[in-house]
């Protein structure tokens, strides 16, 4: 779903679909973008905020499709319970795991205004852990990430010419000491 006017969600720049991918903290961005794995009714078995990776990705599919076949014929609150407990068991392996080592320093930047890297994921487990089998009629970005402000932006082939999403109350840009978008005359 596009959560472009939900009042979490972060402001953006916009850039060319051309622009190639960087290799970034996972949950930069937290409030722009969150997966989220469901069972075919709709019901949420594993939830992800901000940027992640392609190996964390292939990681937390694989966990989200082991729990979706272990869910089988139990009770709702039988399976409420293994699926809580799988994601508390996950988010303490990922809480003695350290950001990779050419991204430490910025997870350190980053770290002490927000939970990045590895911490973003005990984050998201620790969520669906609180929450299991949450229907997705239900779920909201301000329930995962909160109403806080943040933005998101990358600039690959130049600077963006225009922002997306925010709404003069969420984060301001500054790119180059100076406002994006700047101001009007």
């Amino acid at each position: 779903m596009n959560i472009k006017d939900d009042p979490a969600a972060g402001s953006s720049l916009a850039h060319p679909p051309t622009d190639q991918a960087k290799d970034m903290l996972r949950g930069l961005g937290e409030h722009n973008n969150q997966i989220l794995m469901t069972t075919p009714d709709g019901k949420i078995i594993n939830a992800l905020a901000g940027y992640i990776g392609p190996g964390d990705l292939v990681e937390e599919i694989q966990f989200a499709v082991v729990r979706l076949g272990a869910l089988g014929k139990g009770s709702e609150a039988s399976k409420k319970t293994m699926l809580a407990k799988a994601h508390w068991q996950f988010a303490e392996e990922l809480d003695k795991r350290q950001a990779p080592e050419h991204l430490r320093s910025a997870a350190e930047f980053f770290g002490k205004v927000k939970r990045v890297g590895p911490k973003r994921g005990v984050d998201d487990h620790q969520f669906v852990a609180q929450y299991p089998l949450l229907s997705v009629k239900s779920f909201t970005a301000a329930l995962m990430v909160g109403n806080g402000s943040s933005s998101f932006a990358s600039a690959v082939n130049g600077t963006p010419t225009e922002a997306i999403g925010g709404n003069g109350s969420q984060a301001k840009i500054i790119i180059n000491g100076k406002p994006f978008p700047p101001p009007k005359p």
